[in-house]
């Protein structure tokens, strides 16, 4: 009998590690906690890729994400029909009140967005000088940055983007003419 409950126990486990897929090594120091107090209790979740904050216990866990901030990584991105392919003209740095534009953009205040950032414009193909950026301020607004190549040839960029104290980012654009060079804005993670 305890035999047959161990197999099927060995069996549950097999099952559940090779639902990991890879991701994560399953050791005996995964499945007991000896940091907080001392006392040895049944983890409910994992500590998968925190190794390189150099922390054990969950204060310091804690601690190290609140002055760090905290990664949401999104699976289906924040849109706006303000930036779902819209025609611009060339543009100053401007202000983008995130939380206005973008449906679903965290209240609180954001650190930095993971940006996917797409252009096309219609001037003739190899027209240089086209371009949009992002960034935390009119000064810098081009943190993330893709060139438009003309022929209406879409090309992207994704990567983060700082923004400034309110969460919000900034735009230029630098365009063929008016309404020429079209726009897409996506927000795929950001940290608060």
């Amino acid at each position: 009998m305890m035999e047959t409950d161990l197999l099927k126990r060995i069996q549950r486990l097999e099952k559940q590690l090779a639902a990991l897929g890879g991701s994560e090594v399953l050791t005996m120091t995964a499945l007991t906690d000896l940091t907080d107090g001392g006392a040895t209790t049944l983890h409910k979740h994992s500590h998968t890729g925190l190794d390189d904050i150099g922390t054990t216990t969950h204060a310091q866990i804690d601690s190290y994400i609140k002055d760090n901030g905290k990664i949401t990584w999104l699976t289906t991105p924040l849109t706006s029909t303000s930036w779902d392919g819209d025609a611009r003209s060339t543009t100053t740095a401007t202000k983008i009140d995130m939380s206005s534009v973008f449906s679903g953009y965290p209240t609180d205040a954001v650190k930095a967005v993971m940006v996917r950032l797409a252009c096309r414009d219609s001037a003739k193909l190899g027209t240089t000088g086209l371009s949009i950026g992002v960034g935390p301020s009119a000064t810098y607004y081009y943190n993330v940055s893709t060139i438009a190549i003309g022929g209406d040839v879409i090309s992207s960029q994704t990567a983060w983007c700082a923004c400034d104290a309110a969460g919000d980012i900034y735009f230029q654009v630098a365009a063929s003419g008016t309404n020429t060079l079209d726009a897409w804005l996506e927000v795929w993670g950001y940290i608060v």
